[in-house]
């Protein structure tokens, strides 16, 4: 069985590593390291850039990347030993998410002001690649085999209201997929069948089919409604979609016509995240 969290975030992005947690505190530029079963703080704050926002572990958890869109770089953090390993990995500008491929190869990361996503090399710790995307490149995302990169584009005008889709091993664009407006968060399935956009100033959700990366369909969340982060099931049938100014949860059907139900959730959900439970 599955249950769905909806939770603020404030002025920290938390990751789970083991049973360690890595807390990016965007407040005072710092990474806190803390005992995920006791909760005691288990080195002293680490030193990042500014305003640190997200975190991303590599799967063999030896590595933590923090993106900093206050200074326009990543920090790498030694997961294993909680030390900085590499203070900052200059990337363009106003970087606002970041990814890292299933094999633990490569990072991508959005640059929201730059129009551009910076590829880094995991064992050199360097940008190899800097692509051209659409305008304002805000949330990106990889499908589970990792050929693929999906990052939306989040201006509302000409240039945005797309998805471009890059290829992990030619680094070009391979698609760029038109959406409803203002597209920003955007979740593949875990069969890699779909890929779900949510569109907060369209109201509306956006699906991909993510073997042909064209759109298929897109649903109206609700006039007002704002859509934003999302979530798939781990069995790939059903997407979790944050209403924010609607106060709700739409869960959506994986097949077509893709319909939804909504439930009520506390004011201004903003993030979503699955957890599994087993009996």
């Amino acid at each position: 069985m599955a249950k769905f969290i909806c939770y603020l975030i404030a002025v920290s992005n938390i990751l789970f590593s083991a049973q360690v947690l890595f807390v990016a505190n965007g407040g005072d530029n710092t990474v806190s390291v803390i005992d995920a079963i006791t909760g005691a703080q288990v080195v002293p704050p680490l030193p990042v850039g500014t305003a640190p926002s997200v975190i991303a572990i590599t799967p063999d958890g030896t590595k933590a990347y923090v993106v900093n869109p206050g200074s326009d770089d990543v920090t790498v953090i030694d997961a294993l030993n909680y030390t900085v390993l590499v203070p900052s990995i200059p990337v363009g500008d106003l970087p606002p998410d970041l990814v890292i491929t299933p094999d633990g190869s490569e990072v991508y990361v959005p640059n929201l002001d730059s129009n551009t996503v910076s590829v880094i090399d995991t064992a050199t710790d360097m940008v190899t690649f800097t692509i051209p995307v659409g305008l304002n490149p805000f949330k990106i995302t990889v499908n589970p085999d990792g050929s693929k990169v999906y990052v939306t584009n989040s201006f509302s005008g000409m240039g945005g209201n797309t998805v471009s889709v890059i290829s992990t091993a030619t680094h070009m664009v391979v698609a760029t997929i038109p959406t409803a407006l203002g597209p920003n968060y955007v979740e593949v399935t875990p069969n890699g069948a779909l890929a779900f956009v949510t569109c907060f100033s369209g109201d509306s959700v956006t699906v991909i089919n993510a073997v042909t990366d064209t759109a298929i369909s897109t649903v109206s969340t609700g006039m007002g409604s704002g859509p934003v982060d999302l979530v798939m099931s781990p069995d790939s049938s059903h997407a979790y979609v944050c209403l924010q100014n609607g106060n709700q949860v739409a869960i959506f059907d994986t097949t077509f016509p893709f319909p939804f139900i909504t439930r009520m959730v506390g004011i201004q959900p903003v993030s979503i995240d699955i957890m599994n439970i087993s009996n």
